[in-house]
């Protein structure tokens, strides 16, 4: 899950129109992860801008409803209850490049029963993350060789 939290700030989505400073976007999804129904909304906000350089602040969530996912290669099922990530950010990018530099803060917290064999057990995920995100890109010199 955090991996995909990951793509929201390494990539992250910009509009199709132009915004100004204080600008805000949404982008809205639904995925499939470990066989888990989520909906997920990123909502960035462009906080400073220059030639080459904006800043976005990024709140992001991703949630899962009630559901049942059976695993039938293992004989399992997995009740779940509740599943949420929150997270919240600031990326740097560089308009020139593939990639931003960003630092995220957020918290994973799941409530599952896992059914294997006739025998439920409870558990519940309640962990936080953060993460930096560097990221580097050269560019060649004027009239240099670009192989």
């Amino acid at each position: 899950m955090i991996y995909n939290t990951i793509d929201f700030a390494y990539a992250p989505y910009l509009p199709e129109e132009p915004v100004g400073i204080g600008g805000r976007w949404l982008i809205r999804n639904q995925l499939k992860l470990y066989g888990i129904k989520m909906v997920q909304e990123a909502t960035y906000t462009l906080v400073e801008r220059t030639d080459d350089e904006i800043v976005l602040d990024v709140t992001f969530e991703r949630v899962g409803r009630r559901q049942v996912v059976d695993f039938p290669d293992d004989d399992a099922l997995l009740e779940v209850e509740s599943a949420r990530l929150n997270a919240t950010g600031r990326i740097r990018l560089d308009l020139r490049a593939l990639g931003s530099n960003a630092d995220v803060t957020g918290r994973v917290n799941n409530v599952v029963v896992l059914v294997e064999d006739g025998v439920r057990e409870n558990r519940t995920i309640d962990e936080g993350f953060e993460l930096q995100i560097s990221s580097t890109t050269t560019f060649p010199e004027a009239g240099g060789n670009t192989q």
